[in-house]
């Protein structure tokens, strides 16, 4: 799985688990170069390495691939990447770890320069799934749409936003129709709160979310349909802003390492 990109600053992060601060097991470990990931590799829950993800890129520093390598370094699994001229994605394709391709996205844009088509094919060329996404003239997503390959609907979803652009809520629907919306409270710009609910208004559940003095997410609690929690997690942040910590209501932590320039 991808890693994302971070501060040029960043050379690795290592990410420890476990349920006590003293005996946590490193479970993954990325090295960075120029703020891009070059290799992550894995562990069990033993520590021992269990296999590794090798990107390389492109000489105008676009993903070209991921080769995925089991403890051994035999190759399991491989991702490619092309681009058009103007450097955006356009086609994905899975290979297994004997080189034998697996499945092909293919992205094409609209004339206004935003992904508006996605097909995958399966290994053999018959289509396996579409999306078409159609935005407003300012680039926000308004619809989403994921087709069978005879275009019935697998899962449509539809966004509506502030006068400022805003994301206010989700509608999904499927074959059926609506199932399911989502909506989007907000405090002095930072996102408090997400409720989801069913297709009657009932809802579901929701999320709280607090922030610190510097904006950074520092709690979130989730919330049943009986107002009852269900969770709590808690974040926090080294001097630079990069997430080092994180603990749930049952009592997992997540701890990060990371090593800078200076």
């Amino acid at each position: 799985m991808a890693v994302s990109p971070r501060s040029d600053a960043v050379l690795s992060v290592s990410e420890f688990r476990g349920t006590a601060l003293n005996s946590l097991s490193l479970r993954s470990a990325v090295t960075y170069e120029n703020g891009k990931p070059v290799i992550e590799k894995q562990y069990d829950t033993a520590g021992v390495l269990n296999s590794q993800a090798e990107y390389v890129y492109t000489d105008k520093d676009l993903l070209s691939e991921i080769t995925g390598r089991d403890k051994a370094g035999n190759g399991i699994w491989k991702y490619s990447y092309a681009y058009d001229d103007a450097g955006r994605f356009i086609i994905e394709v899975s290979f297994d770890g004997g080189g034998k391709k697996e499945w092909e996205k293919n992205v094409s844009y609209g004339a206004s320069g935003f992904p508006e088509k996605e097909i995958t094919y399966n290994a053999d060329g018959t289509v396996n799934v579409k999306q078409l996404s159609v935005y407003d003239t300012a680039g926000h997503l308004l619809e989403q749409k994921r087709l069978y390959p005879d275009d019935r609907l697998l899962k449509r979803t539809v966004y509506t936003y502030s006068s400022d652009g805003i994301l206010l809520s989700e509608a999904h629907y499927d074959g059926n129709g609506l199932y399911e919306t989502v909506g989007y409270t907000y405090e002095e710009g930072l996102l408090k709160k997400v409720t989801t609910a069913g297709a009657d208004g009932t809802v579901k559940n929701f999320t709280l979310k607090t922030y610190n003095k510097n904006g950074q997410l520092t709690v979130e609690e989730l919330y049943g349909s009986d107002s009852i929690k269900k969770n709590r997690t808690e974040y926090a942040y080294d001097s630079r802003g990069s997430r080092i910590y994180q603990k749930d209501s049952t009592g997992q932590y997540i701890l990060w390492e990371i090593a800078y320039k200076n």
